[in-house]
């Protein structure tokens, strides 16, 4: 099965955010996370945040609500990642599955690979 293609970029933010992590997937969706390079740094833990064991990752916030990142949800295939938005990570509004291992996307400003979420885009 083919792994869809999600675009990675990092942009300049706002106190007190230091960047926004801009995931798109094509022309279908996007998802901004305003966050610090601290609260992103965790996501590379995202493998052992097993969302049934109450260990999800609280990492950003986007449309005003926190952002939670986990492992892959039962039955997903083990490169994929939840983000889950909202309240808390299980009262969420909003979740969106992503790869997180496998081909990586070229990040469009850098020209350089990138892979998600450990991946570096450039800062604009």
């Amino acid at each position: 099965m083919m792994q869809p293609i999600i675009d990675m970029s990092l942009g300049a933010a706002g106190p007190p955010h230091e960047v926004v992590l801009k995931l798109q997937g094509g022309d279908d969706w996007e998802l901004n996370v305003w966050a610090t390079f601290e609260n992103l740094a965790q996501l590379s833990g995202v493998r052992a945040a097993v969302w049934n064991e109450r260990r999800a990752i609280a990492a950003g916030t986007s449309a005003g609500s926190r952002v939670f990142w986990c492992a892959p949800a039962e039955g997903a295939g083990p490169e994929t990642a939840t983000v889950l938005i909202g309240h808390d990570d299980e009262t969420w509004d909003i979740a969106f599955l992503i790869p997180v291992r496998g081909p990586c996307p070229k990040d469009r400003h850098s020209g350089e690979r990138t892979s998600l979420p450990r991946g570096h885009g450039s800062r604009t």
